[in-house]
């Protein structure tokens, strides 16, 4: 999985980094330096280990399936214009750190290429469009591409950002 370089390592301890420049990076928001300097020094969270326990085969499987149902391009939306890379990394809208719960959950995820993936303290994540789903062996038919890469997004059409998608399952939970 490739993962952007982020602007800045969030260091140690609050600290900024001391071992710039950030060429590793390894999907913590850490240069590698300092996620070795948190590791020795028991820093990291209960959930933060559990969050790195769910990267499994069920994870595997299910970035498999959601690229077989059609979702192999970015789904990020620019100037109500789809983008025309192909995706790379699979992006929570809601964060996994947040809630747990949605790390698995296919209307949480969308798929967008390097330059597109927001980190999760950029103020605007963006709004994507949605991704294709139906359960694995469903009875449903499989769904078409609703706008195609670098295709225009009609006024009007129901996007997906990180706030739209907390309302959804908040009310899908109630």
């Amino acid at each position: 999985m490739t993962f952007q370089v982020p602007k800045s390592c969030m260091g140690v301890n609050g600290a900024p980094c001391k071992f710039p420049p950030f060429t590793s990076m390894n999907g913590t928001y850490r240069c590698d330096q300092c996620k070795a300097a948190r590791t020795t020094k028991g820093m990291r969270s209960a959930r933060e280990v559990a969050t790195d326990r769910m990267y499994n085969s069920d994870w595997r499987r299910l970035k498999a399936n959601l690229i077989s149902l059609g979702n192999g391009y970015c789904q990020r939306v620019i100037d109500g214009v789809r983008c025309r890379n192909v995706g790379k990394i699979h992006h929570h809208v809601v964060e996994a750190m947040t809630d747990p719960r949605l790390f698995y959950e296919p209307l949480n995820i969308v798929f967008v290429c390097d330059e597109h993936h927001p980190r999760p303290n950029e103020e605007n994540q963006g709004e994507y469009v949605p991704t294709l789903w139906r359960q694995p062996m469903g009875t449903e038919a499989v769904p078409d591409t609703v706008i195609p890469p670098g295709g225009l997004v009609p006024r009007g059409f129901h996007l997906w950002n990180r706030e739209e998608r907390r309302k959804f399952f908040a009310a899908r939970n109630e």
